[in-house]
């Protein structure tokens, strides 16, 4: 659920299939955090 954005609608998708990504791949948080993180640095 997204309750405000600070961005424009590509980058909050991008963010979002990001996430989903990370969900889909790992289990602990902090692989899920170091996943986003990594792919947000890109």
């Amino acid at each position: 659920v997204v309750k405000n954005v600070d961005m424009n609608d590509d980058m909050q998708q991008e963010a979002l299939d990001c996430a989903n990504t990370a969900l889909e791949k790992y289990n602990l948080e902090k692989d899920i955090a170091a996943y986003i993180k990594r792919e947000f640095d890109k």
